[in-house]
């Protein structure tokens, strides 16, 4: 959420509009808040238009927000993309680099390299580079970041990044560079959060490998294009038409000798597919069933064990598994911990590897695994015997396939696609593990003296998920009450403004490590959809969970301790099971309107019941 001095900005879409700009002024700009508000909805075009009449909004440091100069410059595109006529063609694209370089000096001056900047970045670069405006330009742009001491922490925009690079020195003629990049990208299947990036790479390395004369490359990636499920027609098509053209004619190609059976299979069937996709056969509908075959064969093949393209590999000569996650969050690696366990109680005498980003690390410190860098580390998938592949993730997989009717919970989820079965899955410890060590626990012991909170009771609460549409909107208004009768431990990740109460603590500057260690003195905690849920059901805390657009009911399933406050009874909506970039369908807005109905007094009353509990 929006904070200023530790207040949320609370305004809404009814009065918004009596309150943009000043009464007496109305040529004048709408107020920076306002304008934020707009910006933090996504109200892209409305951005971009108030920046467009009043280009001082640039100049002034007051509108200088990852949102306001975000939304100007994807609201700038998306004008350039449906022909807006307000402004010339010229003009907008003048006012969308202008607000780019903007967003990268403050992204610099701060230090911060917000997720906005890049997701700028890529779509001005791809907008671009699709009208073949410029390449030396559009390369200086995606490397502009770098050139500020900037670092792209996000794993999917870092893959795209790196596409669109080796696009871009492609097509301006340093093949080597591009084919270099892009074999790097190839070689790391695991670092994959979306599919759609994974085809690209497989029709760019066709290009490269063709131009620097890599044909074994070529004839390797041209049938692994289409062994690989994904939902990209456009994209088989063309890697169909690329193996035509290839081989001239079917013949030649079912009587070529070194492709697969399999591969020629399903190259004839895509055949099959498309030829009664062509619009005077689709009243047919075979293209319909044709279409569920095909993918459904692809899926299988893909992630239900039978091998290709990487799900699992099995090598029976080799010892050891791996298990790749190229990606957080923290709560998906608590709700790892219980088949990680299990897996290392069946396969006692193999080594188990835990390929993550080091920044999470210390969520496994004392586990019976090894830990592997997946970020700069070399890896090779082939010397293990097996290879798990999370990052491609299977909760996200399964919640999107059956939402909203989701029934899995994220522990089980992962304990079978790590191949925890049978006898095995009906013993699993279901709750999350995280060990700390003695000297962990006397820092813990001083921290609470120091602060003269050894004979208090705390009330631990989680300010804000990593997800803005699943925070709770009166967050303020609850730790004030909570203050006004015990000590609250408030814990975030990043430096927590207002809140200055004696009776609050803010948890801000810590390692997640401590932080856990002070969770663990809590005798009730408060979180939303976050880590802190599992982290709390570690240590079987009493823990009041506020849910509305996920499912609560499915998240704590296994967590006893744990009491789910939300609307269901009141919205029969919940829980939608919608992200950061679907808006609430009630209010179209960024914001969730089920978060927004819990009560504060609700809230409370769980909170003093739990705390009565738990003194008897």
């Amino acid at each position: 959420m929006n904070y200023q001095n530790g207040k949320q900005l609370s305004l809404n879409n009814r009065d918004i509009k009596d309150h943009i700009r000043p009464a007496d002024l109305p040529n004048a700009p709408c107020n920076p808040v306002q304008l934020e508000y707009f910006a933090y909805h996504r109200q892209r075009l409305i951005v971009f238009m108030e920046v467009a009449k009043h280009l001082t909004i640039l100049e002034d440091k007051r509108y200088h927000t990852a949102n306001i100069l975000a939304s100007t410059v994807l609201g700038g595109l998306d004008c350039l993309k449906n022909n807006d006529n307000q402004f010339s063609k010229q003009d907008i694209q003048k006012i969308t680099y202008k607000a780019l370089t903007v967003l990268v000096t403050y992204c610099a001056k701060i230090q911060q390299p917000y997720k906005e900047l890049y997701e700028c970045i890529i779509a001005y670069v791809e907008f671009f580079l699709s009208k073949s405006e410029d390449l030396p330009q559009l390369l200086d742009i995606l490397r502009l970041p770098k050139q500020y001491g900037l670092k792209n922490n996000f794993l999917p925009l870092k893959i795209k990044e790196k596409l669109l690079e080796s696009t871009l020195l492609f097509k301006m003629g340093d093949k080597e560079t591009a084919n270099e990049i892009i074999r790097s990208l190839y070689k790391k299947p695991f670092l994959f959060l979306h599919r759609k990036d994974w085809v690209e790479v497989y029709t760019l390395m066709q290009q490269v490998s063709l131009s620097v004369g890599d044909l074994t490359s070529y004839h390797t990636v041209l049938f692994k294009s289409l062994r690989y499920f994904h939902l990209e027609d456009n994209q088989r098509l063309l890697h169909v038409k690329q193996i035509k053209y290839t081989y001239r004619s079917l013949s030649g190609l079912l009587l070529t000798p070194n492709i697969d059976f399999a591969d020629k299979a399903n190259y004839l069937l895509h055949l099959i597919y498309f030829f009664f996709k062509k619009p005077h056969l689709t009243w047919t509908k075979i293209d319909r069933l044709l279409r569920y075959l095909l993918l459904g064969g692809l899926y299988v093949n893909n992630y239900l064990n039978f091998g290709l393209p990487f799900k699992k590999i099995i090598h029976s000569s080799n010892q050891g598994i791996l298990i790749t996650r190229a990606m957080g969050g923290i709560g998906d690696f608590l709700m790892m911990t219980p088949a990680i366990l299990a897996l290392r109680h069946q396969n006692t005498n193999e080594d188990i590897v835990l390929a993550i980003p080091k920044a999470y690390f210390s969520i496994f410190k004392d586990f019976p695994i090894k830990l592997f860098d997946i970020e700069t580390e070399i890896l090779d998938t082939t010397v293990f015997r097996k290879w798990i592949n999370l990052t491609d993730c299977p909760a996200a997989r399964t919640e999107s396939r059956t939402l909203p009717n989701v029934k899995w919970n994220r522990i089980d989820i992962f304990a079978k696609s790590m191949g925890v079965t049978g006898q095995a899955f009906k013993n699993l410890n279901r709750i999350p593990s995280f060990y700390t060590n003695e000297q962990e626990k006397t820092w813990g012991t001083e921290f609470l003296n120091k602060h003269k909170l050894l004979e208090t009771k705390l009330v631990g609460v989680h300010l804000a998920s990593a997800d803005t549409y699943k925070d709770y909107p009166h967050i303020n208004e609850l730790i004030a009450k909570l203050a006004e009768k015990a000590k609250v431990l408030l814990f975030h990740g990043e430096k927590i403004d207002g809140y200055d109460s004696p009776n609050v603590i803010k948890i801000d500057h810590y390692s997640f490590r401590q932080a856990a260690i002070l969770v663990q003195q809590c005798n009730v905690m408060i979180v939303p959809d976050s880590a802190f849920l599992h982290l709390a059901a570690v240590y079987h805390i009493p823990t009041i969970a506020l849910f509305g657009p996920t499912g609560g009911k499915i998240f704590t399933k296994h967590y006893p301790n744990a009491t789910v406050v939300d609307v269901a009874n009141e919205l029969p909506c919940v829980p939608c099971w919608r992200n950061e970039h679907i808006p609430c369908k009630l209010t179209n807005g960024r914001e969730s309107v089920c978060m927004k109905m819990i009560t504060t007094s609700r809230i409370i009353e769980q909170v003093n019941a739990a705390l009565k509990m738990k003194s008897e």
